[in-house]
Parts: structure tokens; sequence; C-alpha cells
């Protein structure tokens, strides 16, 4: 019998919000079909039925990619079992890779991702710095999603709050770390719902990929000039010191056309 261990709150929080991606995913995709006509002939019914397959088993796929996502989550928590798991798969898919190679879409898909995750520098380049920017803008926004729970959790907050001063008076030791975890909590999703403008920028995307760029990427490297000009790998560039001293505007084309190639990396269905 195999061990079963609790799931984390941050655990349970990216999940969630895993979830919801996946959802917009699966909505997508059912926006994509036609709705049949009031007649099917014998073709246009397997082509239907065939259709249904597929949906189904892209609901399963991502429901899998789910799981691995939350058992590499675990692995990188030290969870033991995550790490066994992780352990015996990964030599397994190794160990077929060539037989895969077979399969045309399987090919034609691991030679586009491949391509897209080309060897880096170590350390924060001005493509990291990017892709952070990016990454906080989405989770930020995702975060917003939940902003109505905001007059629950306050509430919720200031009944532990006086339920913990109570227990306290009696002589009662408690301690704070949950109530202090809650408020974190309250504090980043108050945060999210402020952020009125990163909610309203668009995902990116090639046609977004300039509007990104001039409303979110460039401002937030601009705030951390100094930052850069200190980091040797961004710092340290010729094009970045032309006239002999640092200057980031001399970066500026870079960076849209970073933000650009981005853009264009082949969207992941099930890792994104």
């Amino acid at each position: 019998m195999f061990p079963f261990r609790e799931l984390t709150r941050s655990e349970v929080e990216w999940l969630t919000l895993d979830s919801e991606k996946a959802l917009k995913r699966v909505k997508e995709l059912a926006a994509q079909r036609a709705a049949p006509p009031a007649r099917l002939n014998v073709k246009q019914r397997w082509e239907s039925n065939e259709q249904l397959m597929n949906e189904h088993q892209f609901l399963s796929h991502v429901g899998v990619a789910t799981a691995v996502k939350l058992t590499v989550h675990g692995a990188l928590k030290g969870d033991e079992w995550c790490g066994i798991f992780l352990g015996e798969m990964m030599p397994f898919l190794a160990r077929n890779e060539p037989e895969l190679m077979a399969n045309e879409h399987f090919k034609r898909r691991i030679s586009e991702i491949r391509s897209a995750q080309k060897p880096r520098k170590k350390g924060r380049t001005l493509r990291t710095e990017i892709e952070e920017i990016i990454r906080e803008a989405r989770h930020v926004r995702d975060t917003a999603k939940y902003q109505s729970l905001l007059p629950h959790a306050r509430k919720d907050i200031k009944d532990l709050e006086r339920r913990e001063k109570s227990l306290q008076k009696e002589g009662y030791k408690v301690s704070s770390k949950y109530l202090d975890d809650l408020r974190e909590r309250q504090s980043r999703l108050e945060a999210a719902a402020n952020a009125k403008g990163l909610q309203r920028l668009p995902e990116l995307s090639s046609s977004s990929a300039d509007k990104l760029f001039n409303r979110l990427v460039w401002p937030k490297l601009k705030r951390k000039a100094d930052e850069l000009r200190d980091n040797p790998l961004i710092g340290g560039l010729k094009k970045a010191n032309k006239s002999g001293k640092f200057q980031l505007s001399d970066l500026k084309m870079q960076a849209l056309q970073t933000v650009k190639r981005l853009a264009s990396l082949p969207e992941a269905y099930y890792f994104g």
C-alpha cells in the first residue's frame, strides 16, 4: 500500500490556480467546435464522435499533466515518494525516447519545445529578468480572480484575532504562525486586487508583444536600472556601454526583441 500525504496550503493554492488555467484551455477548445447541423449524415456523425473522443482524451491528459506538475512540486519540496516517482519515471521516458521518435507528432513537438529551451548562461540575464516580470504579472492577474473573497477573509481574520486574544487572557499559549500566514495571503490578494493596470494587460502573444513591452516590461526594467547595471551579465554588455557608461536605453531594442521571441515560443497545452 502506497503512503499518502496531505497537501500543504501552498500546494492547494497552486493546484487551484493550475486547474483554473486548465479549465480555461478546455473552454477555449470547446468554443472552437462548430454547432452540429440538425441532421447528420454518417460521415458527419463519425467526425462529430471522433471530435468528442479527442476532447475527452485532451481532458484526461490535462488531469495527468496536473498530477505530474503537483508531483514535481512535491519533489522540489523534498517529498520522499514524489522524488521516488520522478526518479523512476524520467529514466523510463528516456529509455523509450528512441522508439517514441517513430511517432511524428512526438518528434515534432519535442523538437519545438527543445528548440525553445536552448542552454542559457548561468545567472540573471536580460531574458531571465524579462521572464520573471511577465511571470509575476501573470501570477498577480491569476490571484486577482479571488478578490471577491476579500471581505470574508478580513472577517475571518478579525474573528481569529479576537479568539487569539481571548485564549491568551485565559493563559493559553497561542502560535501566531497560522494567523500570520493568513495575513500574508490577504496582503497578496489586496495587492493583486489593486493592480488594475496588470489585470487589463493582455496575455503574451505575437500580436500583444509590443503593448506588453511598453506597458509592463520596459517600465519595470527602468525601475531596476541600478540593479541591472550592477549585474555583470547585463551591465557588462557592450551594447549597454557604447558611451563608456551603462545606459539601459541602449538595451531597449534587445529587450523588445526578447519579448517578441518569448511570444513566438510554442504554446504548451499541458505544461505551460
